[in-house]
């Protein structure tokens, strides 16, 4: 079945995550993904891609008629017992929301942990004209946000280098992952 590798992974006690951008998936998938939460609590997640905390932003690299769908789909699954990330592919045009963002991801939709992707200049990116973002105000911007988030936030933002700069200039850590 289309389950079979998650199946086997949940088998072997490993966690399991799916990424989706979170539109055009079949009740049956889903169904089938929640039958394998509930056979196996907290160890299946579910990865969305979301882009932007508001339809206008997210649609500047996906079809913005979709934002809703994947807000309620997040919800969903959430109600489902699944673990949610986002991935949030940081480019020129959602760089300056990047601190809303994750609070509306963290603080309002309750996501548990959020990926920053770097901008692939195809598709909606090529067609609307989204350029990588600027190093520095990505930086800027990721640190302002770790600085000021809350416990929750912070957590979500464990494992992205605002969170290994934090700690080393807190010096919490040796270093940044066997850095020497």
């Amino acid at each position: 079945t289309e389950f079979s590798i998650l199946e086997h992974s949940l088998s072997k006690r490993l966690s399991v995550s799916v990424t989706t951008e979170g539109v055009c998936v079949p009740d049956s998938f889903k169904s089938g993904l929640y039958t394998l939460v509930n056979e196996h609590k907290w160890r299946v997640g579910e990865t969305v891609s979301l882009d932007g905390e508001i339809a206008e932003i997210y649609g500047q690299l996906r079809q913005l008629e979709h934002f809703d769908e994947v807000i309620s789909f997040i919800r969903n699954v959430q109600t489902n017992c699944l673990h949610v990330a986002t991935n949030y592919v940081v480019h020129d045009g959602n760089v300056n929301s990047l601190q809303k963002y994750i609070n509306f991801a963290v603080q309002k939709l309750g996501v548990e942990k959020i990926n920053f992707l770097d901008l692939n200049s195809t598709g909606n990116a090529r067609k609307n004209g989204l350029k990588v973002a600027d190093s520095k105000k990505y930086f800027d911007e990721l640190m302002k946000s770790y600085n000021l988030g809350d416990d929750n936030v912070k957590a979500a933002l464990d494992g992205t280098f605002a969170a290994e700069v934090y700690r080393a200039e807190n010096r919490l850590s040796e270093g940044c992952n066997g850095c020497p």
